[in-house]
């Protein structure tokens, strides 16, 4: 009797939506582990933390599905956020509104073993796929590219990693490019404009 009321309550969590069996409370869990506590954490206690800043980031992604505006950008530039694959992905589509026409570029993030991943399809062509690094005390979620694809030889820019700070109706982001051993940044706001959540 107690295998089948196991072999149930795995099945049941199958069923479950990934968000329903995350963290509610995007603030509980972002602050860094003290030194002190730190210390007397087991390795696996310390593994599920990090894998639960990383659901509650994929939470907050989720929660901007819709469209926002590029602070600063012409008119027609927006970034719109799109949960899709039954909630396994989320995509950020950023499309700028140039003299020669529509620019668009991609971001989809996924859950892989508790890691959020972020792959990003540049307008270059060249592929960065990230994951996150580090949530420092201010909130701020760094992305770092681990490996990347169509780079033509090292030196070649390509996006290394961006970083967002979530305020209520504003997103701040910033940017990093690589080129050769010099990396340069770049900052925007996003303000929400229509939300689907």
């Amino acid at each position: 009797m107690k295998k089948l009321i196991f072999h149930r309550l795995i099945f049941l969590g199958m069923l479950l939506p990934p968000s329903s069996l995350m963290a509610t409370d995007p603030a509980q869990d972002i602050g860094e582990i003290d030194a002190a506590s730190e210390e007397n954490v087991s390795e696996p206690a310390q593994h599920s933390i990090t894998d639960l800043r990383d659901n509650t980031l994929f939470d907050l992604l989720i929660s901007l599905e819709g469209k926002h505006d590029i602070a600063g950008s012409k008119r027609g530039s927006f970034v719109e956020y799109e949960v899709m694959s039954r909630g396994s992905i989320v995509t950020e589509t950023w499309v700028f509104a140039t003299d020669e026409g529509l620019l668009k570029e991609l971001t989809v993030f996924n859950m892989d073993n508790g890691k959020i991943r972020a792959t990003h399809f540049c307008a270059s062509g060249i592929v960065s796929e990230m994951s996150l690094v580090s949530v420092g005390n201010d909130g701020k979620y760094d992305f770092t590219a681990e490996k990347t694809q169509n780079q033509s030889s090292s030196t070649t820019a390509f996006n290394s990693g961006f970083a967002y700070i979530f305020e209520p109706g504003r997103i701040k982001r910033d940017e990093y490019w690589k080129e050769g051993e010099t990396i340069t940044a770049s900052h925007v706001d996003l303000i929400a404009r229509e939300s689907l959540r």
